[in-house]
């Protein structure tokens, strides 16, 4: 069945080309800012503390890809003001259009590591910066870097409930993520990833034969 069919009238499918996009942070806050209402671009400026001509060339690029609509016009002033809100309330993965193609997983996957992974990354180098997280304290202190790496060897029922595990904290997160924020509230990203990892000898006579 095709997997767009099965999407929710208010969920949008996106592609690999949108999540490039969404990989900015900055056009992911517009996205996830317009979930919940339309809002023109002074509005949007003004939550983030930036003047508005900045933030239209990234609108332009959101409405041009389809991940935005516009959902109302006004004249303010004598000038037509646009209200915007994101094309779907909820934001899915169009699974068939992230189909592995060649040996470094086509556009699809490469666009998916830069949005989470990359953006991992550069949320931990920033709050380091800001002195949110200090890679030299140890748990429980706040401050702590929560990033753990670790390799195991599973049986497919034990990485059947590792699954189920990460998914239950995936779940918990989202409704936490959809609430209306308290406003002693600070803002958290969470990623998760569970991957099957061949043996570095392996690895090792791939990067061979690749360069070779």
């Amino acid at each position: 069945m095709n997997r767009r069919a099965t999407l929710q009238p208010d969920v949008l499918g996106v592609s690999p080309r949108q999540l490039r996009l969404l990989a900015d942070p900055l056009r992911e806050h517009i996205v996830n800012s317009l979930s919940a209402e339309a809002k023109p671009v002074a509005q949007l400026a003004a939550e983030l503390g930036c003047s508005p001509t900045r933030l239209y060339h990234h609108v332009d690029r959101l409405l041009a890809a389809g991940l935005i609509t516009v959902e109302r016009e006004q004249r303010v002033r004598g000038v037509v003001e646009r209200a915007y809100r994101t094309a779907g309330r909820q934001l899915r993965l169009d699974r068939q259009r992230f189909a592995v193609h060649g040996r470094s997983g086509g556009e699809g996957l490469q666009a998916l590591l830069t949005y989470v992974l990359d953006q991992a990354r550069t949320e931990v180098v920033s709050a380091v910066r800001r002195g949110r997280l200090d890679p030299a304290v140890a748990p429980p202190d706040q401050k702590t870097v929560l990033t753990w790496r670790s390799v195991a060897r599973l049986t497919p029922s034990e990485a059947t409930r590792v699954r189920k595990k990460l998914r239950a904290v995936w779940d918990e997160f989202e409704a936490l993520a959809r609430r209306p924020a308290p406003p002693e509230s600070e803002l958290f990203s969470l990623t998760l990833a569970l991957v099957p990892t061949d043996p570095v000898t392996r690895r090792v006579r791939h990067s061979r034969s690749s360069t070779s």
